[in-house]
């Protein structure tokens, strides 16, 4: 292609007169809506910053709080370490664990407050370390999936305290004082474990089972099963694990469960002997019989 001087010169006189207002826009000069964005961003990471700080902070107290009240916190601490370890198979994580295991003062401890901010998904107190008051002012004030109890006083208050919960799922009272009134306010309904071994709790009390309608696993004591208990369990459509604890658990409650449709029968602590396991083991021969 041949391009004479005529072209190339009005290609000149073409760049030489193109108006301001259209080679304004092509200007490398940074605009002003991006210094803005800059500084929002650099304000907004301040804040952020901030925030966290004071929020580790918070948790840091709350964390010497529990300590001093003879307690342990595992933030996001897989909750099966400590609670059914025969529980296999089993992975979830339920955030924050909170254990008391011990009390030194043995006095009320108004100062440990309802710890409002340590999101408390798991909380493990056992030998009184916690009283029964304490913590029903504790578990309102978290999301609680998981509550173990063990040789706790006034666990009627807890219940209570639990009665509006939308959170829990597994939940053990063993050798506390629950009683029939403390089981009826728990919310059964959402409840899939629950343990009442060494309770207060009656064959009459566990009429109120018929509202558990997501039960797989239950925990009873000798005491506690019986013939009408047995059709009590009967009506729960999705239990799958039964569990008696206790010297008072004899091969005569294992007759009783010979006719129940069960995935695993867990007995600890019993009186059963070698041929009332062998009997239970021929009736249900694909159910696992573990004895501890």
């Amino acid at each position: 292609m041949i391009v004479t001087r005529f072209q190339l010169t009005n290609a000149h006189v073409h760049r030489a007169t193109t108006p301001s207002s259209i080679t304004g826009k092509f200007t490398i000069a940074p605009p002003f809506w991006r210094l803005a964005l800059l500084l929002l961003v650099g304000i907004a990471s301040v804040v952020l910053t901030i925030r966290a700080k004071e929020r580790e902070k918070r948790l840091h107290e709350l964390t010497t709080s529990v300590v001093k009240s003879g307690g342990t916190v595992h933030p996001d601490w897989p909750a099966w370490r400590y609670a059914w370890e025969w529980w296999q198979g089993q992975s979830l994580r339920l955030g924050t664990e909170v254990i008391f295991r011990r009390n030194p003062s043995r006095r009320p401890r108004d100062e440990l407050g309802d710890l409002h901010g340590l999101d408390i998904r798991c909380l493990y107190v056992t030998n009184g370390a916690l009283t029964g008051d304490e913590v029903a002012r504790l578990v309102p004030a978290h999301p609680i999936e998981l509550l173990r109890l063990t040789k706790v006083t006034g666990t009627d208050a807890v219940a209570h305290a639990l009665r509006e919960s939308t959170t829990l799922r597994l939940t053990s009272f063993d050798d506390s004082d629950l009683s029939d009134t403390g089981l009826r306010e728990l919310p059964l309904e959402r409840i899939e474990t629950l343990f009442v071994n060494g309770t207060e709790v009656s064959t009459t009390g566990l009429q109120e089972l018929r509202r558990a309608e997501r039960l797989w696993c239950l925990l009873l004591d000798g005491g506690q099963f019986n013939a009408e208990s047995v059709e009590i369990v009967k009506r729960l459509p999705k239990l799958r694990i039964l569990g008696l604890n206790g010297a008072a658990v004899t091969d005569e409650h294992l007759q009783l469960i010979h006719g129940l449709n069960l995935e695993k029968i867990h007995l600890e602590n019993t009186t059963v002997t070698p041929a009332g396991i062998a009997s239970l083991k021929q009736a249900l021969p694909s159910c696992v019989v573990e004895v501890r």
